[in-house]
């Protein structure tokens, strides 16, 4: 009886084996995808906080000249920052689908070989009695 059990565990895991590969990635990846959009929103904010801090410094004509220079130059990093970011976001992208595709590879060449090992197992059985 617990042969039996042990086998039909053993075949449940093998069989579940893939899903628990593809969950595994795509936890990683959202890991991944929390951890950049956290970084890329810390980055966004710092920049509005610092024009807003430079705009309360505004006493002066002179003073808002400044300002609307260090506003373009922040719009410049941050148009940079943007482009930046996509193309991480994209490689972020990229990183996952190789992932999967590897993990689904893997799978598929498992259960190739798999009917493969039975048959193996059942001449070995059969060469024994």
């Amino acid at each position: 009886m617990q042969d039996v059990f042990n086998k039909a565990s053993g075949e449940i895991d093998q069989m579940l084996s893939p899903a628990r590969k593809v969950q595994e990635v795509m936890v990683d990846h959202m890991a991944r995808m929390v951890d950049f959009q956290v970084s890329c929103m810390r980055g966004y904010s710092d920049l509005c906080l610092e024009q807003l801090k430079s705009m309360q410094s505004v006493q002066s004509p002179e003073d808002m000249q400044a300002f609307l220079n260090q506003h373009t130059d922040m719009i410049k990093a941050a148009s940079e920052k943007m482009s930046s970011d996509m193309g991480r976001m994209v490689s972020l992208q990229r990183e996952f689908g190789e992932d999967l595709q590897k993990v689904t590879q893997e799978s598929m060449s498992g259960m190739m070989q798999q009917p493969v090992r039975k048959a193996a197992a059942k001449a070995s059985t059969a060469k024994k009695s």
